[in-house]
């Protein structure tokens, strides 16, 4: 069973369902700092990979209101608006919850959108070999949550 479920709602876009009170701030964060976006969730599933193995976060990531951290014992929320503007989660809780967002972003219908970078290949997929490309690394998620092992090409 997933630590947080997702819906997508035609005008607000990912949306949380019934996420525990415990667990809103990260639903909110995922929900609306990463969005529709592939490449920040790949961004998010590489910075826990990276805080699990004891690297830390050398600087902030932010974005829609967001200051994220990733250290290497937890990962810590910061929010500009709402009524709980701080909080932070055990990196195993963070790494579950970001799983199972990748895991809904990639399970939705392929949308209606012109593409430049690859356009043969579902967006995810052409998004991964972008993230490749840019960080000039292999994503350490090769093999896992349905990401292939190896190619496309």
């Amino acid at each position: 069973m997933p630590l947080l479920t997702f819906r997508d709602d035609d005008f607000f876009g990912p949306v949380a369902v019934d996420a525990p009170s415990r667990y809103r701030q990260l639903a909110a964060w995922l929900a609306s700092g990463i969005g529709h976006d592939f490449k920040g969730c790949l961004d998010a599933l590489e910075l826990v990979d990276d805080a699990l193995k004891g690297q830390a976060q050398t600087e902030e990531w932010g974005g829609e209101g967001w200051s994220v951290h990733f250290g290497t014992d937890a990962l810590h929320l910061e929010h500009q608006y709402g009524d709980d503007p701080e909080a932070v989660y055990d990196l195993g809780q963070a790494r579950e919850a970001i799983e199972d967002f990748w895991r809904f972003l990639t399970g939705l219908p392929e949308r209606k959108v012109r593409r430049r970078f690859r356009p043969d290949l579902p967006e995810w997929q052409a998004d991964l070999l972008q993230w490749e490309e840019s960080w000039n690394r292999r994503h350490p998620y090769r093999g896992r949550l349905g990401i292939p092992e190896h190619g496309p090409a």
